[in-house]
């Protein structure tokens, strides 16, 4: 959550970085060229339990750790105006946000 901008520019979130990847990319060539930093592919089927502890994305996040099945994540600033609701984001350092998209 944020201004656009910063959620854009910097998405802290993976399934934010999920969803501008998801965004076409007019030029063909380099659509075809493009290669995904988060994968969307999901754990979750038909006979997967409902989540009732932990992070909800915690099934197809590519970033998941121990802590993030057993505790959900609160909504938390990371930067001015940028928040975020990830263990992972809220611990990685400034240089390791993802590249704009």
């Amino acid at each position: 959550m944020g201004r656009y901008d910063q959620v854009l520019d910097a998405p802290l979130h993976p399934y934010t970085v999920a969803l501008g990847e998801a965004i076409p990319v007019p030029d063909l060539e380099r659509e075809r060229a493009r290669t995904s930093v988060i994968s969307t592919r999901s754990e979750i089927t038909e006979s997967t339990p409902a989540i009732t502890v932990g992070c909800p994305y915690a099934p197809r996040c590519p970033l998941v750790e121990p802590h993030c099945r057993e505790v959900a994540p609160t909504l938390q600033e990371k930067y001015d105006g940028h928040f975020v609701s990830c263990h992972v984001a809220m611990r990685q350092a400034p240089s390791d946000v993802h590249a704009p998209l």
